[in-house]
């Protein structure tokens, strides 16, 4: 009887160390600081750019489905001609003065003068079971001029693409629920990776490995950009069309 006392004793012994390493092995994320919020006027905001005008970005409307111009007050200056379909994410590719968008449902990439006139647009092949798990975030890296693309779930997918869309690298995802928006931060050469379900905000290598986590504690999200200059983000939420503003 002792010895299975012994035995026992050690075997949950065991349990309990294991047990604590995976807790101390899982990521803990960081909190952010949220120091404001604005409801905007444009329903269900899914995407977020930094654009060529000071203190201004980028957004577009899965609803509307048109893509707008907005201060860093969430106050809406301008809007594109291009009526899309299923838009969910934009990024302002300052080389050229051009607007890139996503078109979830088809999976496409879009070109766009900053007019909103279209010039060019490619699929990328992601073989989703559900059109509305397609195509959700887009950036780019200004220096090489390859774009950034994730795809929402069920594939997740980090897409690396020159501008003509061939691809470049791809990479699966797997640290959280679902992934809605990718930024490209020059100042690290890093990327920054939104999930809504997971409200959380992800530094990330350029292969979409995570480096570092932060809680953002709002529902829907669905577009952000950073600036490490100012130790700011914005993230906009779809649901509440809701543009925030966070400190490290």
């Amino acid at each position: 009887m002792k010895k299975n006392f012994l035995f026992f004793g050690f075997t949950f012994y065991l349990f309990l160390v294991y047990a604590g390493c995976n807790k101390s092995d899982a990521p803990v994320a960081k909190e952010l600081n949220k120091l404001s919020h604005k409801v905007l006027s444009i329903p269900e905001t899914s995407g977020l750019s930094f654009y060529k005008y000071e203190n201004t970005l980028l957004t577009v409307s899965d609803h509307t489905d048109r893509v707008y111009v907005i201060s860093f007050e969430g106050e809406v200056l301008d809007s594109l001609i291009y009526d899309g379909k299923n838009l969910e994410g934009v990024v302002y590719d300052a080389e050229y003065s051009h607007i890139f968008v996503v078109e979830e449902h088809s999976n496409e990439v879009v070109q766009l003068d900053t007019i909103g006139n279209e010039l060019n647009r490619f699929e990328i092949e992601l073989n989703n079971a559900d059109q509305g798990h397609g195509l959700e975030g887009i950036s780019i890296n200004p220096s090489s001029g390859h774009l950034f693309v994730v795809s929402e779930k069920n594939p997740s997918i980090l897409f690396e693409l020159k501008r003509d869309g061939e691809i470049v690298n791809q990479n699966d995802l797997g640290f959280m629920e679902d992934y809605s928006s990718v930024f490209y931060d020059e100042s690290q050469d890093k990327l920054w990776i939104l999930s809504d379900q997971s409200q959380l905000l992800v530094k990330c290598d350029l292969s979409g490995n995570p480096l570092e986590y932060f809680s953002t504690n709002v529902l829907d999200g669905e577009g952000n950009v950073v600036d490490m200059a100012t130790s700011r983000s914005r993230v906009v939420t779809d649901g509440g069309n809701t543009l925030f503003t966070f400190s490290f």
